[in-house]
């Protein structure tokens, strides 16, 4: 779950700030929550209660009686490295803040395109390693590894397999084996690749999951597929 802070005084500005964090995460298909906050220390009360309750946030600069930028400092003060993107209405500020190491300045008004490309470095940089980024078109979508039990080529498409869902995507096996990590993920079959964490038991001919489904096991398969559920489970 990635976890989003806007925090902006106007109120109309914030309203544009927190739709286009709901469009950009639902066209990633990345599971998230934006809450809003009209003033920082609003939102610092939440953080002393909890400073892990946010993966990112995005704080107007010009906020009374506590700044965007005072908040920032104060956190790392205390040690939070929660990712802070600044959000500004004038330039002078741009200069300000690199200190608190934010992942980005944005001039408002605040464009889709900008904020998107914003949220990338910030997903890309913490938060990817939990999660794959499949792209296609001009879309990426990421999808949280841990959810994914199984993917299967049929008709010219993959079906990953996860824990609340399918999704289908026009590719080859092959394709989409290059988005996975290698450590969790290993070919099974011609037609399967498995997540080694949702194995329960190994034979030579199929995998019974924890789900209770069982896949099957291709012959030229099992040999290397044994090896690296025995190095997955060590490093565990």
């Amino acid at each position: 779950m990635y976890r989003v802070a806007v925090c902006e005084n106007n109120r109309h500005e914030r309203k544009n700030i927190d739709k286009l964090c709901n469009e950009i995460l639902s066209e990633s298909g990345f599971p998230f929550r934006v809450t809003s906050f009209c003033g920082a220390d609003e939102l610092l009360c939440v953080l002393e209660e909890n400073p892990f309750a946010f993966d990112l946030l995005i704080l107007d600069i010009r906020m009374e009686p506590l700044s965007g930028m005072e908040l920032a400092r104060r956190l790392r003060a205390e040690g939070n490295r929660v990712s802070i993107i600044f959000a500004t209405g004038y330039e002078e500020y741009l200069r300000e803040g690199y200190d608190v190491q934010p992942i980005q300045y944005l001039l408002k008004p605040i464009t889709k395109e900008a904020l998107h490309k914003a949220i990338n470095v910030d997903l890309q940089l913490n938060h990817i390693p939990k999660a794959i980024s499949l792209s296609y078109g001009n879309k990426s979508v990421f999808l949280e590894t841990d959810q994914i039990i199984y993917l299967e080529s049929q008709n010219h498409n993959v079906y990953i397999w996860m824990k609340d869902e399918v999704r289908s995507f026009r590719m080859s096996l092959r394709q989409a084996q290059e988005y996975l990590p290698d450590s969790q993920f290993c070919r099974c079959h011609n037609s399967f690749i498995v997540n080694m964490a949702w194995i329960r038991h190994l034979s030579h001919s199929e995998i019974l999951l924890k789900t209770g489904q069982t896949l099957p096991v291709g012959r030229s398969y099992y040999r290397a597929l044994q090896s690296n559920l025995v190095r997955y489970l060590n490093r565990i």
